[in-house]
């Protein structure tokens, strides 16, 4: 099994940046970083290795076109040329930032940091985004690098502030397939949010696979809980929703 021994997240000129330590060789963390579906995205679309590839991820109605610009031993570039932030005032925040990957020698092992260009504190999304990003890199990728294994989503990670306790789980498109669900997940058929925070329902929902239709949601998304994370009438009286709703 390979090891990651050290990691740190830091800020260069404001610009998000990530930063650990791999047993792997250089050629091997870059490929590892260049396997997109397997770590980021579950719904990756085009080519993702050498420059000039272009490739698109997404997150239900949430997307974004990325483009290989710079590619070499100890770099890597992706710029993004479009994308459609749909939880945000401003949908193309992203648009013509950059991911930079550095992949330096150290000891046995590769040095990688990640900076995302741009992604800064005057944007809307930067602290949902840097906590994004550590999940995926610090977590994810970090863990397919180790084991072979990683987290890559279909929605995108949310949360409900439940009177100062984060309530987390994930949020999905309604027209998208519907995830993989189990007996005590909780469903919010979401009426506003704070990018991925979640201030409004329409209803809130115990899952039943009888009557289970995304379709029949009033809003364009929905938020799953995981059985066991959260009290459904805790969050029933807390978006003060109808229980049979």
């Amino acid at each position: 099994m390979y090891l990651v021994i050290f990691q740190t997240i830091a800020s260069t000129m404001n610009n998000y940046q990530a930063l650990f330590t791999t047993k792997l060789s250089q050629a091997k963390a870059k490929d590892g970083i260049c396997r997109v579906q397997n770590w980021w995205s579950a719904d990756v679309q085009g080519h993702s290795a050498d420059a000039g590839d272009t490739f698109r991820v997404r997150f239900g109605k949430t997307w974004a076109d990325i483009r290989i610009t710079e590619e070499g031993p100890q770099r890597l570039v992706w710029t993004f040329t479009d994308c459609y932030l749909n939880l945000l005032k401003d949908p193309q925040e992203w648009k013509n930032t950059r991911v930079i990957w550095e992949l330096i020698p150290a000891g046995d092992g590769t040095e990688l940091t990640m900076t995302h260009e741009g992604l800064t504190p005057a944007l809307e999304c930067f602290e949902d985004c840097r906590q994004g990003w550590d999940f995926f890199v610090l977590s994810s990728l970090r863990q397919y690098l180790e084991t072979g294994k990683g987290l890559p989503a279909a929605g995108i990670h949310a949360r409900v502030n439940l009177n100062g306790e984060l309530i987390k789980g994930t949020l999905y498109y309604k027209q998208d397939p519907a995830p993989t669900l189990q007996a005590g997940d909780i469903l919010i058929d979401v009426k506003t949010n704070a990018v991925e925070e979640v201030t409004g329902a329409f209803a809130v929902l115990d899952y039943r696979p009888e009557n289970f239709d995304p379709q029949l949601f009033q809003g364009d998304n929905y938020m799953v809980i995981s059985a066991g994370e959260a009290d459904l009438g805790q969050l029933q009286r807390y978006f003060a929703v109808n229980p049979h709703a």
